[in-house]
């Protein structure tokens, strides 16, 4: 989290209530990270995330914008800090996701993903503190008989994935190391 608010902040020197406003909204979109599946409903889409330890739920905000588009004349500040933890949430949650797609050795292969599973999607365009979030229904394998195409339902439809686009959650449920 420091290396990536250093580098938004670094051309900026905030006040202490615009920093302290950033470094909240920031902690939110941290907790709002998947952990887990909460339920083994294979139906679920729900997780257990960091703000489940903290508040007893997950963190509710308004999705708003993302303010990419924004120019800097009206309301400055505002617009500004706001342009900040989008631009944070971009690449934090980009490494997060990242983190979570295990890359092992040709000696040593990687537990394949199973149905039921949840997943995160590769989605640059969500709003901060949002996650697209998808179980795996069923695993295509190749000729070698390792997977590397899924078919995923998310909330709103199903689409078939290649696995490189996916990240399995950090923790499993299930008992499996």
């Amino acid at each position: 989290m420091k290396r990536h608010l250093k580098r938004v902040l670094e051309p900026h020197t905030p006040t202490f209530e615009e920093l302290a406003t950033l470094v909240c909204r920031v902690e939110a979109c941290m907790n709002s990270r998947p952990l887990a599946p909460l339920h083994e409903d294979i139906e679920s889409l729900e997780v257990l995330t960091p703000a489940h330890f903290l508040v007893g739920g997950p963190l509710v905000s308004i999705p708003a914008p993302l303010t990419a588009d924004f120019t800097l004349c009206r309301s400055a500040r505002w617009r500004l800090y706001r342009q900040l933890l989008d631009h944070f949430w971009k690449c934090w949650a980009r490494d997060y996701v990242t983190s979570c797609q295990h890359r092992s050795k040709w000696c040593n292969p990687a537990k394949p993903l199973s149905v039921g599973q949840i997943v995160l999607l590769r989605n640059d365009n969500l709003p901060p503190a949002k996650w697209e979030l998808a179980r795996v229904i069923e695993c295509y394998p190749g000729h070698d008989g390792l997977i590397r195409v899924v078919k995923i339902r998310t909330v709103t439809s199903e689409y078939t994935r290649p696995i490189s686009k996916l990240a399995m959650l950090p923790i499993n449920i299930e008992g499996d190391p």
